[in-house]
């Protein structure tokens, strides 16, 4: 009888457990048309091709998601393509941009993540 009250006493810790670090690390979907969304959006599309030497253009955002914590984090998927590129060639980009606010509302950093390119691999 006493072996299965500590049973019982580790396996309900244990759900407590999963439950409360599930949910901490739970992001939430935000509005793609939020007006944040967008601005985050544009400030990471300016910052990236800032940094290259290519024509590029802005898509369309593809998702975004929100974690608050102490402070509020946003995860902004989008698509950029290569002006004037034809379509197959490799002109399609998959970017993401990672924020981090502080709970006023003040941007603390931001960074621009290449997730996926469709360059084609040289031939050699």
């Amino acid at each position: 009888m006493k072996f299965i009250i500590y049973i019982l006493l580790i396996f309900i810790v244990f759900i407590i457990y999963i439950d409360g670090a599930a949910r901490f690390d739970a992001w939430e979907e935000v509005c793609i048309n939020d007006s944040k969304i967008k601005k985050y959006t544009q400030q990471g599309f300016l910052r990236y091709s800032k940094g290259t030497n290519e024509l590029l253009e802005l898509r369309r955002i593809i998702d975004a998601q929100k974690k608050t914590g102490l402070d509020i984090r946003y995860r902004i998927n989008f698509l950029v393509r290569k002006k004037n590129c034809q379509i197959g060639n490799g002109c399609t980009r998959r970017l993401r941009v990672r924020t981090i606010e502080d709970a006023n509302g003040r941007l603390l950093s931001m960074e621009v993540i290449l997730k996926s390119s469709n360059q084609p691999v040289s031939q050699k």
